[in-house]
């Protein structure tokens, strides 16, 4: 988990130098200093280490992660300024209970990487379950990623594992940048993506047509990619849940999804 003691000087001398960016992630660090024997994930816990031991009188992360590649950003607070953060490192308990609701203890499948705001957890899990049903399970955040697991790494691993994407979008989507950035990732990787709209939401029409909706991200970084992503019907299935009266179909519409992909497309796009 330690690196030597030159190594963390010369990576605050880094942070600090006025040519550098005032947020780069492990890896970025580990290039620019050629940082040998030394993983970004082993980068992460150093500094996060340094930062506890410290209380933050040197470097901070930001509690937003980066748009390339959803790593940690590490910044010196003289460039950055003082903010109080928590961890990189999940700190509170596993929902356990939930994973035989959603999952499948026995072969650990996970087939759906299901991004969503912590606003709507409840209906995400509700979401997760009638999946399950029908052979999908989902990998989410409160459950699988491990207590005192790195959280960053947990997510880009599940993401890249995962041959579905899916965004379950709300309001309070709209507004997460980390949700924004989770389906950047995804882009780049090109993930085959399914945006569930949560029709709960009273102005779910108006949030379903994104360039009309008054609803929109603080940060340009986010309006960019949700752009992009509402721009890219032909790539990205859109499906409602829930949905009354037709909930059954809907989910055996996303389950032909995953058989045929290109023939849930033309469908999709017929009506």
């Amino acid at each position: 988990m330690f690196i030597e003691k030159e190594d963390m000087i010369d990576v605050i001398k880094y942070l600090l130098h006025p040519d550098s960016p005032r947020w780069s992630t492990a890896t970025d660090i580990i290039a620019k200093l050629n940082l040998k024997d030394i993983n970004a994930a082993r980068l992460d816990s150093a500094l996060a280490c340094h930062y506890d031991e410290t209380g933050g009188q040197s470097i901070r992360f930001s509690v937003l992660p980066s748009k390339k590649n959803l790593e940690v950003l590490w910044g010196h607070v003289d460039k950055v300024g003082r903010k109080a953060v928590f961890s990189i490192f999940r700190e509170d308990p596993q929902t356990h209970f939930l994973e035989s609701e959603i999952g499948d203890r026995k072969l650990n499948i996970k087939n759906l990487f299901l991004s969503h705001s912590f606003m709507d957890t409840s209906l995400v899990i509700e979401l997760a379950k009638s999946l399950k049903e029908y052979g999908i399970y989902s990998w989410l955040a409160e459950i699988d990623i491990l207590y005192r697991a790195h959280i960053h790494q947990s997510v880009i691993e599940a993401i890249e594992s995962t041959p579905y994407f899916g965004v379950f979008i709300s309001a309070n989507s709209l507004k997460s940048t980390w949700t924004a950035k989770e389906i950047g990732f995804a882009i780049r990787n090109e993930k085959k993506i399914i945006g569930f709209i949560n029709t709960e939401d009273p102005n779910w029409k108006d949030i379903f047509s994104y360039h009309q909706n008054h609803i929109r991200p603080k940060s340009k970084i986010s309006q960019d990619i949700f752009r992009k992503f509402f721009d890219n019907r032909n790539e990205v299935i859109f499906i409602t849940f829930p949905k009354k009266n037709a909930h059954t179909s809907l989910i055996e519409e996303f389950k032909n999804s995953i058989d045929d992909w290109n023939w849930l497309k033309t469908i999709h796009n017929k009506q």
